[in-house]
């Protein structure tokens, strides 16, 4: 029997399950967004060092372009057709038709998963060629350029156990990294056969590290603020980095071990047997 008999109909964003749906949107658009930016920023400053003529800069820029080129691009693609699928999912039936616009950005969104490169080919030149790299310079600049953001986060208490959990994702990447390349020489279809969940993981905890970043510069905002309407602002960032971190990045270490398995079905199976 119901508790509360003929209740009051309320809005759907009250319900739980809608509101994750909505944060999660909310937290993986601002997040690709600012992977994309990162990419974008270091070729401003990649072509800014040859203007200046600073080899020593250029080069490190450049590696950034060449270590986020392959996650911009899939890895975007990909959490944005989730996000597609999670906005018609909210509206219910009502998302399935074409009175309403996420429908057809849906459709849309499919395809920028097979432009320049399908998201497979992208995951097999990260792994395959990006990762190793300067002998693995780039990939290791690139884990670097978090560390500040992470240790700033864990002097505050209300982001400490955040940031440990970014710090531990990306230890798990370089190490899961680092595991990969002896397999090549071993097991190669493991590493292979794991390359997209690898790119996945290694860019979940990356928008781990961004959400820290500007959940740094939200809290100081929030200190600030003069309206109601900056400070939903600066809330809105400070939760949509804890959703983000807490069930997405955290999820990270675990998945990394499991690509680890020797476990190579998808070779073991027969091609005849995909048919029946």
């Amino acid at each position: 029997a119901m508790k509360v008999p003929n209740p009051k109909a309320v809005p759907i964003i009250q319900h739980p399950d809608v509101r994750r749906m909505l944060l999660k949107q909310k937290s993986i658009t601002e997040g690709i967004r600012a992977l994309a930016f990162l990419c974008y920023y270091s070729m401003d400053r990649e072509f800014n060092a040859g203007l200046e003529q600073n080899e020593q800069d250029k080069e490190y820029w450049h590696g950034m372009i060449e270590m986020l080129t392959p996650m911009v691009k899939s890895y975007c693609t990909e959490r944005g057709m989730e996000v597609c699928s999670d906005a018609v999912q909210t509206y219910g039936g009502y998302g399935y038709c074409r009175e309403y616009p996420v429908e057809q950005m849906m459709r849309d969104q499919k395809i920028n998963l097979i432009y320049e490169g399908t998201n497979g080919i992208q995951a097999m030149d990260l792994l395959g060629r990006k990762l190793g790299m300067k002998k693995g310079l780039y990939f290791m600049n690139l884990l670097g350029l978090t560390q500040a953001a992470v240790a700033e986060a864990k002097g505050n208490d209300k982001l400490k156990a955040e940031a440990e959990i970014v710090e531990g994702a990306l230890n798990a990447c370089a190490g899961t990294a680092m595991a990969f390349a002896k397999m090549m020489k071993t097991t190669p279809f493991v590493p292979l056969i794991g390359a997209a969940d690898f790119l996945n993981c290694l860019s979940d905890a990356l928008v781990g590290w961004l959400h820290i970043w500007m959940a740094n510069a939200a809290f100081k905002g929030l200190a600030n603020a003069a309206s109601d309407k900056d400070k939903a602002f600066y809330s809105g960032k400070i939760e949509g980095a804890k959703f983000f971190i807490n069930r997405i990045t955290g999820l990270v270490p675990a998945k990394l071990e499991n690509l680890q398995k020797d476990e190579q079905s998808a070779m073991n199976i027969s091609e005849e047997a995909f048919a029946v």
